[in-house]
């Protein structure tokens, strides 16, 4: 039979399937479940995904920027050059084992420019504020060499590890680091406040690490989950759903360098990112590895155990543990995450371990970070009101598992024990056991706020003769714009096409056909980038995500693609793209759109939508942010829409209400979150749209369609796409599997007209007349 692939992306994998047939009824059985655990240990070359060595020597080029409402003195030097150079280099020594040799070239600058506008209130850009980097007054902080250009230039082919740290006196900003460098800018007093820069054991300038850890190739956070003691209790419901904060790793320099999620218990560096670093061998890392899934249900358990020595030493060797891992392979569970458990001691930089909150607590027990890098609370809140209960125990900053605790995770069925802490060799036993797995629920997916609490995006396309009106030094023509101090008069809106070329339908020189009809269907095209989470519970299989819109406006449409719409289930989260497309006949003006999360299971055809929607604000004739909260859509003048022509524009605010198409409960204060029936209830002139058709059967149902099948379909279509019945498998063609069309078998025949996308279930073909099953 021949089988056709729809929606098939760009570089993707082609897996040829034939399938021989006959006008017969065929069943299939679930295969048995394993008899017994499969389970086994090695070391951490079982692990993948590591990236190149960072050892040896590594130079950081740090530039001071110092405004001159700052009054520096030798002092004053001095003591900058102890926290941002010898601090620095001590604590890339210690977290390295000493596999790294870094070295730090700090040069102080003194603008003669004040930080502030003429007004005396208004900060400048970090650009005003040093008129001439390359001033004869810059000055190397040891040597006194007036030689930062030429040094600059050296690091030419280095340059993520050139720093420029702005140092003011009142205003207040960012630290970030990317392939051109680190900028960061912070109060002068505040980094001077800092009362042992000559220690060697602690980290004045912690951001400042945190930065250079980005720099040399550490691109994630040190996060956390947040549960009470009735998130575990409750069996319907996993840890890995629990609240996270991206910066919630409190014992690590890559989380928060504030008390913002709790006290700082520390500020060293997670196993998981020290091997990741070379800094920890393979050997130095055990892997204890579940090979199956669901067993019977009289299997035995099976034990195995980790010895850990403490992480936080000044020195390692390749005989002892610092790490243990504990991963799945089965494809049913290998999307539940490594889970990585260390022990430290409080040695240095991670002093704060011993000599912080709770008087050494986590000390004498073991930490644990789901996919090495996200601190798992093994000691939550009891929120019954025994004698430990209340506030003290609702935080991050008592997390180990302690050897009064067993800690189970009846998803996957593992289950921890710790024996007491070995004064005498410094160790800890862990006990890893494996119970039966929870069986699979599936419960949809939920979009869910990401490091931005909302959306980034990027304008894909916008005709040549508009273009003018999306640049933001347009918005500087009007007062109050609350984003006007990050661009300049000659700021432009930057034009991302990476993605929407490769799998958006209307993409000019895109994958699709037709290109030139679309084109000439839309006059902007925005791609979006939000988070999702996978809701599903017990042993289950990656799901497929989508997005659907409501409240759309005639013509509009919203496609996804361009990123990750595969995700593993157990809460995982991870990103998913989509493209707004905007009408030519649409009027200038600031819109709202609502957006749903969605999970397809190509097994059964089901499609799940998220509960509650969550808004999109889309500025038509204007400026867009590059991101955008979803608190942007309750807070009044966060979000700004000055749209129009140069010269004559209108601006649409929260506050002043003119936002079209808007749902009535926009405002609802309960939630940033709103329920579809509430959306579908107060929708403002239109029926609600999804991604290509609301009515594709007969029966009226819903269905979602992603337009980058009509290609791989070979479907000449000279429409522009709008809201219009399409159907994909042709006469004698049934549906075998979701995106496929698959002929008929010999002597059987179907009417045209299936919906591979999201049919409900595999169609199925009729036999002739005379004709039987066999």
């Amino acid at each position: 039979a021949r089988v056709r692939r729809f929606s098939m992306r760009r570089g993707a994998r082609c897996v040829i399937a034939l399938v021989v047939m006959a006008c017969a009824a065929t069943l299939g059985a679930r295969a048995d479940a394993d008899p017994a655990h499969g389970v086994s240990e090695g070391d951490g070359s079982a692990l993948s995904g590591r990236r190149a060595a960072v050892q040896g020597a590594h130079s950081f080029l740090t530039l001071v920027v110092v405004s001159a409402d700052v009054a520096i003195g030798v002092d004053d030097a001095a003591k900058l050059t102890k926290i941002l150079k010898t601090q620095i280099e001590a604590y890339f020594t210690w977290a390295s084992y000493g596999t790294m040799v870094p070295s730090v070239d700090l040069y102080l600058y003194r603008s003669p420019n004040s930080e502030l506008e003429d007004d005396g209130t208004t900060c400048k850009t970090l650009d005003a504020m040093t008129p001439n980097p390359w001033d004869g007054d810059i000055e190397h902080a040891v040597s006194g060499d007036k030689d930062y250009e030429a040094k600059y230039d050296s690091f030419n082919s280095k340059k993520n590890m050139r720093q420029v740290l702005y140092l003011t006196n009142s205003c207040v900003g960012s630290c970030e680091s990317g392939q051109n460098g680190i900028s960061c800018q912070q109060k002068y007093s505040s980094l001077l406040a800092c009362t042992n820069p000559d220690s060697t054991t602690a980290a004045c300038d912690s951001t400042g690490i945190h930065e250079m850890l980005h720099a040399i190739g550490l691109k994630y956070h040190a996060g956390g989950y947040k549960c009470t003691q009735s998130d575990y209790d409750d069996a319907s419901i996993t840890w890995r759903t629990c609240p996270f904060e991206d910066y919630g790793g409190v014992f690590d320099v890559l989380g928060s360098s504030s008390d913002s999620y709790g006290k700082k218990m520390g500020q060293g560096v997670q196993s998981y990112s020290r091997w990741d670093m070379h800094w920890l061998s393979n050997t130095n890392v055990k892997v204890i590895t579940k090979t199956n899934g669901q067993v019977t249900d009289d299997a035995p358990n099976v034990s195995k155990t980790c010895v850990l020595s403490p992480l936080d030493v000044d020195s390692t060797d390749s005989s002892t543990t610092r790490a243990c891992v504990i991963q799945f392979s089965d494809t049913t569970m290998s999307s539940l995450g490594t889970i990585w458990l260390e022990s430290r001691r409080g040695n240095k930089f991670d002093d704060l371990i011993v000599n912080g909150e709770h008087d050494g607590f986590n000390s004498l027990g073991v930490l644990g970070f789901h996919e090495g890098r996200k601190l798992i609370d093994f000691y939550p809140y009891d929120s019954s009101g025994g004698t430990d209960a209340g506030e003290k125990y609702n935080d991050w900053e008592q997390t180990a598992l302690r050897s009064t605790g067993v800690w189970e995770d009846p998803v996957s069925g593992l289950k921890l024990t710790v024996d007491p802490y070995d004064g005498d060799t410094g160790k800890i036993t862990v006990t890893v056991t494996f119970t039966q797995p929870a069986a699979c629920v599936k419960r949809g997916a939920a979009a869910y706020p990401s490091q931005f609490n909302g959306y980034q995006m990027d304008v894909a396309y916008v005709d040549d003769d508009e273009l003018e009106k999306y640049h933001p030094k347009n918005h500087l023509d009007l007062d109050g714009w609350p984003y006007a101090a990050y661009y300049s008069a000659t700021s432009t809106q930057a034009i991302s096409t990476a993605y929407y070329n490769q799998y958006i339908p209307y993409a000019p020189e895109g994958q699709q056909r037709e290109t030139g009809v679309q084109e000439s269907c839309y006059k902007l095209a925005i791609t979006y980038k939000m988070s999702v989470q996978n809701l599903d519970y017990g042993v289950c299989a990656q799901s497929r995500l989508t997005v659907r819109a409501l409240n759309l406006p005639a013509g509009w449409r919203v496609d996804a693609g361009a990123c990750t719409n595969i995700i593993g289930a157990q809460g995982i989260i991870d990103d998913i793209c989509f493209t707004v497309a905007v009408p030519r006949d649409t009027p200038d003006g600031a819109y709202e759109i609502r957006i749903q999360a969605a999970q397809i299971n190509d097994s059964d055809k089901a499609v799940m939508t998220a509960s509650e929607t969550v808004p999109l604000l889309v500025c038509v004739g204007g400026f867009n942010y590059p991101y955008q909260s979803w608190d942007d859509t309750t807070s009044a003048g966060k979000w700004t829409c000055d749209y129009g022509a140069k010269g004559s524009k209108t601006r649409a605010t929260i506050a002043l209400g003119n936002i079209q198409n808007r749902a009535a409960n926009t405002y609802e204060p309960s939630s940033t979150y709103y329920p579809t029936s509430n959306v579908a209830a107060a929708k403002s002139n239109r029926e609600t749209f999804f991604l290509r058709n609301p009515e594709v059967t007969n029966d009226g149902a819903d269905r979602l369609q992603d337009m980058s099948s009509l290609y791989s379909a070979d479907e000449d279509d000279d429409r522009c796409y709008a809201v219009e019945a399409t159907r994909y498998c042709g006469e004698d063609e049934f549906v075998w599997a979701q995106f496929w069309c698959a002929a008929c078998p010999s002597g059987s025949t179907r009417p045209a007209g299936d919906d591979s996308w999201l049919v409900d279930g595999e169609t199925s073909c009729t036999c002739g007349s005379g004709k039987y099953l066999s």
